[in-house]
């Protein structure tokens, strides 16, 4: 069965506050998401605040949620 956006938006945020902070491919394995599904997900969450994108050196980028995103769920 298909899954709706919806649900797609919700895992993503789920595995993010459960996991703590991952990067990309870890996301897309967690979700089980491909990266051209997962990539404007993620883009419209951080749009919207509700995940941030940190760089931790200079080619690793993880995502995490935000706190507004914690008090939510």
């Amino acid at each position: 069965m298909r899954r709706s956006k919806l649900q797609m938006y919700v895992e993503v945020l789920d595995a993010l506050v459960l996991l703590g902070s991952m990067r990309l491919a870890r996301i897309t394995y967690k979700t089980n998401l491909s990266y051209s599904l997962l990539k404007p997900i993620l883009e419209d969450l951080i749009k919207n605040e509700l995940v941030e994108e940190r760089r931790l050196k200079k080619n690793v980028v993880v995502y995490a949620a935000t706190n507004a995103t914690r008090r939510t769920l």
